[in-house]
């Protein structure tokens, strides 16, 4: 289900445990380039997860809140031998 901003924002700040924003590539049957994964107050962390072309995983960032900003507290990379082996 897409969600307006508007929407996104009450979801957040009801508290409502977590929802994802998705490439909307993906209402294509494509491969999504990014999720960003969003958690509501009091935890409040954001996941970014970053795909090649043919849906592998790249990075995946994940920031905890502090203080009113976002810092990073874990970061994943993947690497592939070649376009033939992802």
């Amino acid at each position: 289900m897409w969600l307006t901003e508007d929407q996104a924002r009450e979801r957040f700040e009801s508290g409502q445990e977590c929802f994802h924003v998705l490439d909307p590539v993906a209402l294509n049957g494509q491969p999504p380039s990014y999720i960003l994964k969003i958690s509501s107050p009091p935890n409040g962390r954001l996941t970014s997860e970053r795909f090649n072309s043919v849906g592998s995983v790249l990075v995946i960032a994940e920031l905890r809140p502090e203080g009113g900003r976002y810092f990073v507290s874990r970061v994943l990379s993947w690497t592939y031998p070649d376009s033939e082996n992802l």
